[in-house]
C-alpha cells in the first residue's frame, strides 16, 4: 500500500496543524475522497519519494503556511477533480514541478511562494482550472508557470522572476486570462502564447 506520513480519507475532517513529515515513503499528506475537508495548517513536508502533498479523489480543503520542498515528485499536487484553496505556502526545490494541478482539479491559490527546482515552478494541465492570485515564482531552471494539454485559469498579479526559461507559457490547446501579471528578469520570453492555445491578455 502507499506508505505516507498523514492520511485523511473518505470525509475525513478537522484541523491538522504544526507537524512535520520528513520521510521516504510516497506522500508526506495525502488527503482523498469525497466529502474529504481538513484545514492544513503550518505543516512541514520535506524530502520524501513521492509528492509533498497530494490532494485528490473530489475532497476539498483549506492549505495554509505549509512549506513542501525537495520532493522527487511534485511538492504539491492537486488532481482527480479536487477543490482547493491554497494560501501563503512555500513551496521549493525538489526533482519535479513545484505546484501541479491536473485532471480537472480546481482552486484558489494565493500569495504563495514558489522557488521551482529543475522543472516548472507551476504546471496546470488536463482540464484543470485554478485561480492564481499575487503568487510569486522565483528562479529556477525552467518555465515559471506552464499551461498545457487543455488547462485553463484565471492568472492575476502574479510576478514570476528570474526563470532560466519563459515566465508564462501558454500552448496545447489550453485556455487562460493572464490579468497584470509581471514577469521580469528570466533568461527567455516572458510571456510565450503558442498558436494552438488562447489566452486573453489584460495589463501585463
Amino acid at each position: 500500500g502507499m506508505k505516507c506520513g498523514i492520511m485523511v480519507l473518505d470525509g475525513g475532517r478537522g484541523k491538522i496543524i504544526g507537524n512535520a513529515a520528513s520521510i521516504r515513503g510516497d506522500v508526506g499528506l495525502y488527503v482523498a475522497g469525497r466529502g474529504t475537508e481538513p484545514e492544513v495548517k503550518k505543516n512541514t513536508m520535506r524530502d520524501g519519494n513521492g509528492q509533498g502533498l497530494l490532494v485528490r479523489g473530489q475532497s476539498r480543503g483549506v492549505y495554509e503556511e505549509n512549506e513542501a520542498s525537495g520532493h522527487r515528485l511534485a511538492n504539491v499536487e492537486v488532481t482527480d477533480g479536487a477543490h482547493v484553496e491554497l494560501r501563503r505556502n512555500t513551496v521549493s526545490g525538489g526533482k519535479h514541478v513545484g505546484l501541479l494541478f491536473r485532471m480537472l482539479s480546481t482552486g484558489k491559490v494565493e500569495e504563495n511562494d514558489v522557488r521551482p527546482g529543475p522543472r516548472p515552478g507551476v504546471e496546470v494541465r488536463g482540464g484543470a482550472a485554478p485561480e492564481l492570485t499575487r503568487n510569486r515564482v522565483r528562479g529556477g531552471g525552467h518555465i515559471g508557470i506552464l499551461v498545457r494539454c487543455g488547462g485553463r485559469g484565471i492568472y492575476t498579479e502574479n510576478e514570476v522572476e528570474g526563470t532560466a526559461l519563459a515566465g508564462i507559457h501558454v500552448h496545447k490547446r489550453a485556455e487562460v486570462s493572464l490579468v497584470r501579471n509581471r514577469v521580469h528578469g528570466g533568461l527567455a520570453r516572458g510571456i510565450w502564447v503558442e498558436s494552438d492555445a488562447r489566452a486573453e491578455l489584460e495589463g501585463n
